[in-house]
C-alpha cells in the first residue's frame, strides 16, 4: 500500500494561481516529475537534467501543447535518491503555457542538488511521486507521473509491486538515459511503467536529455489523451 505523505509545499507558486476560467473545469493532466540523483548521476549530468527540463518547459512547440490543455498542465518536480531520499523541490504550479510556465522553468533550472551519492530506490520514488498525486491541489482529468533514470532500482522496494499498488488510472512514463549494466530500458519495461498510453523514452547519455524530454513531453501531454477522461 502507498504510504501517505503529507507535501506543506504542495501549493501554487507565488504569483501563478489559476484564473476564473481555469477554476471553472479540472485540469487536464496531474504531471510529477521524478529526476533521479542517485550516486550513479554526477553533479555535471544532475545539472544536464535539470537544465534539459527546464529548456523544455520554454519550447515553443511545448508550450503550445500546455496551451491546447482544457484546464491547463499542474505540474511539479521532485528528486530522488534511495528508498530514504525523495524531496519535492518545485511546488505544485497550474501550467497555461504563457509567463506561469516560463517561471515554472526558471524554478526548475534553479533547484539544487540536496542529496546524492546514494542507491537507487526507484520503486520508493514512484511511491513518493504516487503520494505527490493524491496530495495535489487539484483533481485534473488525467494523472501522470514522468520518471527518469539511469539504472535499474537496487535500494527499497521493487518498483513493480509499488506499480502493482498505484491506484487505477495513473500513468507511470520512463525516460531511460542509457548505457549502464543491466539495462535499464528493459528494467523500466518489465517493472515500472503503467497505465494508459505508458511508454518509456530514451536518451542515448546526459547530453541527449534535454532532447529526450522534450520529446516525451511532448507526447504524455498529447491534447488527445488529455481529453480523456479517468
Amino acid at each position: 500500500m502507498i504510504r501517505a505523505l503529507t507535501v506543506a509545499g504542495a501549493l501554487l507558486l507565488p504569483g501563478l494561481a489559476p484564473g476564473p476560467a481555469a477554476a471553472q473545469e479540472p485540469c487536464a493532466v496531474a504531471l510529477v516529475l521524478a529526476m533521479d540523483v542517485s550516486r550513479s548521476v554526477s553533479s555535471r549530468e544532475y545539472r544536464l537534467q535539470m537544465d534539459g527540463l527546464a529548456a523544455a518547459f520554454r519550447d515553443e512547440e511545448v508550450l503550445e501543447t500546455i496551451r491546447a490543455q482544457q484546464g491547463g498542465v499542474l505540474a511539479t518536480v521532485t528528486i530522488w535518491g534511495d528508498r530514504t531520499q525523495q524531496r519535492q523541490t518545485t511546488d505544485w504550479a497550474l501550467l497555461l503555457g504563457g509567463e506561469e510556465t516560463l517561471a515554472f522553468a526558471d524554478s526548475v533550472a534553479a533547484t539544487q542538488r540536496y542529496f546524492g551519492f546514494t542507491l537507487t530506490g526507484l520503486g520508493a520514488a514512484m511511491a513518493h511521486a504516487a503520494a505527490l498525486l493524491e496530495a495535489a491541489p487539484q483533481r485534473c482529468r488525467r494523472q501522470v507521473i514522468d520518471i527518469s533514470g539511469d539504472g535499474v532500482s537496487n535500494d527499497g522496494p521493487r518498483p513493480n509491486l509499488v506499480r502493482d499498488a498505484l491506484p487505477a488510472g495513473v500513468t507511470v512514463n520512463g525516460l531511460v538515459i542509457l548505457g549502464a549494466t543491466p539495462d535499464p530500458k528493459q528494467h523500466y519495461l518489465d517493472e515500472v511503467i503503467t497505465g494508459p498510453g505508458a511508454f518509456v523514452e530514451t536518451a542515448a547519455d546526459f547530453e541527449d536529455y534535454a532532447r529526450a524530454i522534450r520529446l516525451k513531453l511532448l507526447r504524455e501531454l498529447a491534447p488527445a489523451l488529455s481529453m480523456l477522461s479517468e
